[in-house]
């Protein structure tokens, strides 16, 4: 189960309309080092 998966079972579903909140799909993940490059 995802992080998102959990939260979505104890967690209101209001909570995720209101902010707008919807799970992605593994495939649209995009992980490279440039994203956690510090300045």
């Amino acid at each position: 189960r995802t992080p998102f998966e959990l939260a979505s079972m104890l967690l209101d579903e209001k909570l995720f309309k209101l902010l707008r909140l919807e799970p992605v799909e593994p495939d649209k993940v995009l992980l490279k080092p440039a994203l956690l490059k510090q300045r």
